[in-house]
């Protein structure tokens, strides 16, 4: 009867590696890519979600009589919703403060200067009750440290050069925007404009150019 083949290697015991060899090495190498890729495609895909949120918000918070806003009328809401960004930023972020948030919508500065002076307190006891309980009580530590840079990075933007929304002053824009089903995959389809913290201040001269387009608009919804 003919041998049987034996494979390679068939047999031998596997040899031990020595951490201090090149193949530990490679190995050790390896794996920190593997983790060093999944962490950044983790962070791209939180902020992407925290994208998904802010638009979301932007959606929840339209007018349903407006067939488009003014660029006035888009800086308000983009004040609001640096508001809201700091407000989901705290870990004591309660029920009471969301009562508190949707008043200032329809309220004056003297409303954001208490909102923002009762978020510095709560802050304040935030940071006291982490620093008693230590670092491993910080459960939601990276969760909070991404929502507050991108609450700071977005008002540094929005006072400069302009800070991306959904382009809610052009008509059509605006209802694809109204359309969409909060889908991330779809977030290509939504056109963005840049607007900034001078865009609250618009001139005279600008108002009936804007008129004339929203009547353009409302004809063709009419249609």
């Amino acid at each position: 009867m003919p041998k049987a083949v034996k494979c390679k290697g068939e047999g031998r015991e596997k040899k031990t590696i020595h951490p201090y060899s090149r193949k530990a090495a490679q190995l050790t190498k390896e794996v920190h890519k593997q983790e060093k890729k999944d962490k950044l495609k983790n962070e791209r895909a939180f902020r992407l979600s925290i994208i998904g949120e802010k638009l979301l918000w932007f959606q929840s918070h339209l007018d349903p009589n407006k067939v488009e806003y003014t660029k006035k009328e888009a800086c308000e809401l983009i004040e609001n919703i640096l508001f809201y960004l700091f407000a989901v930023s705290c870990e004591g972020f309660v029920l009471s403060t969301l009562v508190c948030f949707e008043h200032i919508q329809n309220g004056g500065a003297q409303d954001k200067t208490i909102y923002l002076q009762r978020f510095s307190d709560e802050l304040e006891q935030i940071e006291l009750r982490n620093s008693i309980k230590g670092r491993q009580a910080r459960q939601h530590f990276s969760r909070e440290a991404v929502i507050k840079q991108t609450m700071e990075r977005e008002r540094h933007i929005y006072e400069g050069y302009g800070l991306e929304i959904p382009d809610i002053v052009n008509c059509k824009h605006l209802k694809t925007f109204r359309d969409w089903d909060g889908d991330l995959q779809k977030l290509s389809n939504i056109k963005m404009r840049k607007l900034s913290s001078k865009d609250a201040f618009i001139n005279s001269s600008e108002k009936p150019a804007a008129e004339t387009e929203t009547e353009s608009c409302a004809a063709k919804n009419m249609d």
